[in-house]
């Protein structure tokens, strides 16, 4: 949803020739954006709930990485995105884990202590 009100707000054009068919705007990458917020969310809960190994809590955040960079390349590989889009939708997707991270810590959405 953020990535579209950006795309609404600049109105960039894709760049010319692109390897897939596509259309819209360009900026920032709604692919870069929801893969960052997907991978890193995943990597945050198995960091806190399931890896219990030491080499498993560096090796899995590290592929999962991996896998978002990946994810970047190619759309920049297939000229959709010109890679400042894809940088500014990395960066959406890292605000949006580091906003629902800080409203999960401050316990907003915590039903264990509360009357109803």
């Amino acid at each position: 949803m953020i990535p579209q009100i950006f795309k609404h707000i600049t109105l960039r054009q894709r760049p010319d020739d692109p390897l897939i068919p596509i259309s819209g705007y360009s900026f920032p990458s709604g692919h870069a954006a929801g893969s960052t917020t997907f991978y890193g969310f995943l990597a945050i809960l198995l960091l806190l709930f399931y890896l219990k190994k030491k080499s498993s809590k560096v090796v899995v955040p590290i592929l999962l990485a991996l896998f978002i960079l990946l994810i970047m390349i190619s759309r920049v590989y297939l000229s959709v995105h010109y890679p400042s889009d894809v940088i500014a939708g990395c960066l959406v997707g890292t605000g949006t884990i580091m906003l629902a991270t800080f409203i999960y810590e401050r316990g907003f959405f915590r039903l264990k202590n509360r009357r109803l």
